[in-house]
């Protein structure tokens, strides 16, 4: 695990900058100060992949393997780390390098002007089921045998904490699913079918990743109560290698899903401005 805790934290600190790197500048759409906020981003990168080096190298000197500074500090910078980073470095940057990182402007209107005009979607969209019965019929009958073979590894001797993955797809298939179509989706005055196209395509998008993710961890839950009772010394790495699969499948997932929401927003910024 040495060089997990090495390398680790550094990685996912830079998916801020990285993020920011992949999304293009469109000509004449920056913000004032566009390049001032990308370059505080790298500084601040930088800042914070130092320390974790610095840090992390007195811990390997000064601390003997096993103890529990050295097993918090990765997980510690890492998550600090990132969310410093994506919270107050890259999202300013993101906002002033491209408008649908924006938010859309609020506009009072005087007495010699009209109001704004917006409209939105009347449908119910909480009932919309984008996905087939097909897939639930599939998803069912795959989550009762992950749901029997964990149960099953748990009577035999695997700990009892497996069975936390059995809420693992009822709750992202349907609760987190729902969720997502309630997000708001503004619409221009005149209803644009193209913004319309993009936020169903989002939102189907998103059912499906709640679906096939909350779905695979909980195989992956009964695949590791059975690896705890088959193979107890290679378990561990199992699950790392599970959980690390699952992690970077939902972190790619997220990203191709915002670039899709920030698509509309950007589409909406320009409909607003015609």
């Amino acid at each position: 695990m040495l060089w997990f805790h090495r390398l680790f934290p550094p990685c996912l600190m830079l998916t801020a900058l990285g993020y920011t790197l992949l999304v293009k500048r469109r000509p004449g759409r920056q913000l004032a100060g566009e390049r001032l906020l990308f370059v505080r981003l790298v500084v601040a990168t930088t800042l914070f992949l130092a320390l974790h080096v610095i840090v992390q190298t007195l811990l390997e000197q000064t601390q003997p393997a096993g103890t529990a500074l050295r097993a918090v500090w990765p997980t510690l910078i890492a998550v600090l780390g990132s969310v410093v980073l994506w919270t107050r470095f890259a999202a300013p940057a993101l906002a002033a390098r491209e408008p649908g990182y924006r938010p859309l402007p609020l506009v009072e209107a005087s007495d010699e002007e009209s109001p704004v005009l917006r409209s939105a979607s009347l449908v119910a969209r909480q009932e919309l089921d984008v996905l087939s019965p097909r897939a639930w019929t599939l998803g069912w009958s795959a989550y009762v045998l992950a749901a029997v073979a964990t149960l099953w590894a748990i009577a035999e001797g695997a700990h009892w904490a497996m069975v936390l993955g059995l809420g693992w797809w009822p709750g992202m298939a349907f609760f987190g699913a729902r969720e997502t179509h309630l997000e708001p989706e503004p619409m221009d005055a005149a209803g644009s079918p193209e913004l319309a196209a993009i936020y169903a395509k989002n939102r189907a998008f998103r059912s499906w990743i709640f679906f096939a993710l909350g779905l695979s961890g909980t195989v992956a839950y009964a695949v590791i109560a059975i690896a705890l009772l088959a193979w107890p010394n290679a378990a561990g790495a199992i699950g790392a290698v599970i959980g690390s699969a699952l992690g970077l499948a939902g972190a790619t997932f997220g990203v191709v899903a915002s670039r899709q929401r920030a698509k509309a927003q950007a589409l909406l910024h320009e409909l607003g401005e015609a």
